[in-house]
């Protein structure tokens, strides 16, 4: 997941600089297409980018949830550094994701006269801004994430499943962390 969120990190970023660039070299007429279509693929891009992060420690906290019950290992510690590390990113993820909509929904309203060029800068350089601080805490997480899921597959090669393979028993319902 590392190689993954890094490449995608370094395009998002790369594509953000290129759109503050092409945002302040083009003067109105037929450059500004080029700013709008490379400013929405970058902010799908960014939107994607954090949202990924989203459902990547979702996943891997629900896989390791059903594999803490099924292989009966004490998942108490395991459930709130889970809760911790998803703490930890979601909220400034979260924050690029709606930092980069309002950029976006900006520059339509600079488009429409609606608000000052000047306004809609401030907030792209906010973004990128935002982003140089988050995508690091994102890396991080994701760093510890893995690591806790090895650790928890360390300790269920240690404890053969109680539950057999080829049942489909769903957990218990738990306090979703």
């Amino acid at each position: 997941m590392i190689r993954i969120f890094a490449g995608l990190s370094m395009w998002a970023m790369l594509f953000l600089i290129a759109t503050i660039t092409l945002g302040f070299m083009v003067k109105g007429g037929e450059e500004t297409w080029w700013h709008i279509q490379v400013a929405l693929g970058t902010a799908v891009g960014i939107t994607l980018l954090h949202s990924i992060v989203f459902v990547h420690l979702l996943g891997t906290g629900l896989g390791v949830k059903r594999a803490t019950f099924e292989h009966k290992i004490p998942d108490e510690p395991i459930v709130q550094a889970l809760w911790k590390l998803k703490m930890r990113a979601y909220p400034p993820a979260f924050f690029c994701m709606a930092l980069t909509i309002m950029v976006a929904v900006g520059g339509g309203a600079v488009q429409q006269d609606k608000l000052d060029p000047f306004i809609h800068q401030l907030m792209a350089f906010a973004l990128l801004a935002v982003n140089l601080i988050t995508i690091p805490i994102e890396f991080k997480v994701i760093n510890e994430n893995t690591a806790l899921m090895r650790d928890v597959e360390a300790q269920i090669e240690g404890h053969p499943a109680k539950v057999s393979a080829s049942s489909n028993t769903q957990p218990a319902k738990r306090n979703e962390a």
